[in-house]
């Protein structure tokens, strides 16, 4: 999946501000690639995902923080990794929680679920800030608060938020790796949804004593006491110190978005961009199920499988078996009577009479290769009996004993080979398919008699276990010697043998 190289905050960093309330074109954020894990870790990102650029102008003098972002996104799942480069490294220590930590080294992801960027954040945008060590807070526009005017990005801190965070220390700063649940943010991912993003940036020159209170926040509280406008003052009504904050924030504080300015909340200032990509149905189904969801979900897959690939063999089977059977019953039809007659009693018809060869004109000695062509040929249709009927006459002549394809041949005058041959032409199927059909056809037909027991009916078809006649009869019936025996009890429930 192609990704989208984002150096962007540089660009819009040389634009007058205003130009951000026009709308550009979405970005594409794609679908996440195969499996991502929150360890802090790039690699399992490759070169999956959008990528985007946070890069401050330079001041003279100044060291400057950079951060490069990628962003992908699963059914439930928006994931971020940011990259910081960082020559004045200072996360937050010990205690440090909440709102409070974007006062060190820190990243923030804005989300606006609606998509519709509006000037001031609603209920549907997100500010998510992340720690290097991995601590967070999540943050969400407030509708009360947005009824106050005085205040410019109208949020509160929402602690239930559950994400998966982790950070790590690099040698030129810091990455932090992430999973925000997209049903806590109250949004739907599929392709094409719109939302819109910030990223930022929070860069510190140095170390600090924390600050309860900086500029913005106090101005908002002027605001709300009447007092919009003036420099900062010392401001003790709610316990605040305005000098100490402003002068910190104005020392060390070096904050820069996508966006391309150093004040964030703004949704209508957020980039749009729109989801791409849908997930693999076996993806789907993992994200469904889960894991072991997915592995009984394959083991039924797979059983149903087998059974039905068993079904269809078993349907096959029958097919062969009705269709042999059937031209069986055609073939003794369409022969004379006599020598259907003489096919089913073992009997063997009277020679051809040879004809009559004059004294005088003795037949020469056929070559031996003429010789053995006409012993192999089959009969064609005028010339005597048809072979696939001499067979059946010769496994109804040895019945009872356990005859091999063969054998069987060999009874014939003919080699396996033509045997197979002809047979697989004439009637479909092979020599020992040809014995199994005439035994198993005799057998249902002496069963459905009543006149024998299921012992002596395998003894007559060549089966000396009663239990393994049992076992092949079953197999190639579908149903139980008994229960032929059983029909022919009951006439009006009697099958027909073919």
């Amino acid at each position: 999946m192609a990704s989208n190289t984002l150096p962007i905050a540089v660009l819009l960093a040389t634009l007058p501000v205003a130009a951000a309330a026009a709308t550009p074109s979405p970005l594409g954020l794609p679908h996440r690639p195969p499996r991502l894990v929150v360890d802090g870790d790039a690699a399992d990102w490759r070169d999956a995902g959008a990528r985007f650029a946070i890069a401050r102008p330079a001041a003279p003098g100044e060291p400057a923080a950079r951060a490069a972002v990628r962003l992908a996104w699963d059914r439930s799942t928006l994931w971020a990794l940011f990259e910081v480069e960082d020559p004045t490294f200072h996360p937050p220590p010990a205690g440090i929680a909440g709102a409070e930590l974007f006062q060190w080294d820190s990243v923030e992801l804005y989300l606006d679920g609606g998509g519709d960027r509006t000037a001031r954040m609603g209920a549907d945008d997100f500010q998510v800030l992340l720690a290097p060590d991995g601590r967070y807070a999540v943050l969400q526009g407030d509708p009360l608060l947005l009824e106050l005017e005085a205040l410019d990005v109208p949020k509160r801190e929402r602690p239930a938020i559950a994400l998966a965070v982790a950070g790590r220390r690099t040698a030129g700063g810091y990455r932090v790796e992430c999973a925000i649940p997209f049903a806590a943010l109250g949004v739907t991912p599929h392709a094409g949804a719109g939302l819109a993003i910030d990223l930022g940036l929070n860069d510190w020159l140095a170390d600090h004593p924390l600050a309860r209170q900086l500029r913005f926040d106090l101005e908002a509280v002027r605001k709300l006491d009447g007092r919009a406008t003036g420099p900062p003052v010392e401001y003790t009504n709610h316990g605040l110190a305005a000098d100490p904050a402003a002068e910190l924030e104005r020392r060390l504080y070096r904050p820069w978005s996508l966006a391309g300015t150093d004040d964030f909340g703004h949704p209508q200032r957020w980039l749009p961009i729109a989801l791409t990509g849908a997930p693999s149905l076996a993806e789907r189904w993992v994200e469904t199920l889960g894991p072991g969801g997915t592995i009984a979900g394959g083991a039924l897959t797979t059983l149903a499988l087998v059974v039905g690939l068993l079904g269809i063999e078993e349907w096959r089977h029958r097919r062969r078996i009705a269709a042999l059977l059937a031209r069986l019953a055609a073939l003794e039809a369409a022969s004379a009577p006599a020598q259907a007659a003489a096919a089913l009693a073992g009997a063997t018809p009277p020679p051809a009479a040879a004809p009559a060869v004059p004294p005088s004109a003795p037949a020469p000695p056929a070559p031996l290769a003429w010789l053995e062509h006409a012993v192999e040929r089959p009969p064609s249709a005028g010339g005597g009996e048809r072979l696939e009927l001499k067979a059946v006459r010769a496994i109804h002549a040895r019945l009872g004993e356990t005859l091999a394809p063969g054998e069987l041949a060999g009874a014939l005058f003919v080699s396996l080979r033509s045997l197979q041959r002809h047979l697989g032409e004439a009637l479909g199927c092979s020599p020992g398919e040809l014995i199994l059909a005439v035994k198993m056809r005799e057998a249902r037909r002496l069963l459905e008699t009543g006149e024998l027991q299921v012992q002596q009916v395998a003894h007559r078809v060549g089966y000396d276990d009663p239990a393994h006649f049992s076992r092949r009869f079953k197999a190639y019936f579908g149903l139980a010697p008994v229960v032929a025996v059983e029909s022919a009890r009951r006439p009006d429930e009697r099958s027909s043998v073919a």
